[in-house]
């Protein structure tokens, strides 16, 4: 599980951010902010549509975290939102987009 410090919270979304940069990946997308601290943040989104139970829904939430954490060292100082659109291939393709995070961004 990711660091509470490294989580963004429900107040973050309340005010308009500006993004910096999205893209997507298959099954997960991704939005990028200007970062408000000095540490790299982020949350993630599973969609009811997408997956129907909190059991799953939780589940694909923190393989997104767990890949993060053994990427946190080499990420850029940002805030960033992960969409999730399927749960299915979701553990290969978050992999792809935390690279493209440390080489693009």
């Amino acid at each position: 599980m990711l660091a509470k410090k490294n989580r963004l919270t429900a107040g973050f979304f309340r005010t308009r951010k500006h993004q910096i940069v999205s893209f997507a990946h298959k099954s997960v997308s991704v939005r990028v902010y200007q970062a408000s601290t000095q540490v790299f943040r982020c949350a993630v989104v599973v969609p009811v549509r997408v997956a129907k139970t909190a059991v799953l829904r939780n589940s694909v939430r923190r393989i997104v975290y767990t890949a993060i954490q053994e990427n946190i060292a080499n990420l850029p100082i940002i805030d960033t939102t992960f969409f999730v659109s399927r749960p299915d291939t979701v553990y290969d393709d978050i992999r792809v987009v935390v690279k493209k995070l440390m080489s693009e961004i």
